[in-house]
């Protein structure tokens, strides 16, 4: 039987173990410090591919004090996610709900793990992340699009 995926990021910590990382007392958590980055904000503006569905023509958004609340609109890479915009389009779906971060943050981990920080991503929401989980539509078509046919199973 297969087990949740363990969700590694970037620095080696699994979902699961990054608030062993982290005071207990969220209040005595660091306090966000969000960056301001012009050079970051321009490297992920080259992105045209949605990190949630694989669709081409996308713009950048911040994840904390942008598309959800938290004290931290941050131009760091851990803190972006490029998603397709347009009627209908995934920005649109994560706006329309809170309750998608889960599924925002299954979408940056899967696309971008080289850029996953849970301890940060935490602090930077200022609060516990919900646990990622994909949005088996969205994900299903991300796959689809990314997955090259030699890959493919018949």
């Amino acid at each position: 039987m297969m087990g949740a995926p363990l969700l590694l990021d970037a620095l080696g910590v699994t979902f699961d173990r990054y608030l062993e990382l982290l005071p207990a007392n969220r209040w005595q958590w660091p306090k966000p410090c969000p960056r301001r980055d012009q050079e970051v904000l321009r490297r992920w503006h080259h992105l045209r591919q949605c990190q949630m569905c694989g669709q081409m023509g996308t713009t950048i958004h911040h994840i904390f004090g942008g598309l959800f609340g938290g004290a931290g609109r941050s131009d760091e890479p851990c803190a972006l996610i490029a998603l397709c915009d347009g009627f209908g389009g995934c920005h649109d779906w994560v706006q329309g709900d809170r309750n998608r971060l889960a599924a925002v943050l299954f979408a940056k981990w899967t696309a971008d793990q080289a850029s996953t920080d849970w301890v940060r991503m935490a602090v930077l929401y200022g609060l516990p992340l919900p646990r990622p989980e994909p949005d088996r539509p969205r994900f299903t078509a991300f796959l689809e699009v990314t997955t090259p046919p030699w890959k493919k199973e018949n």
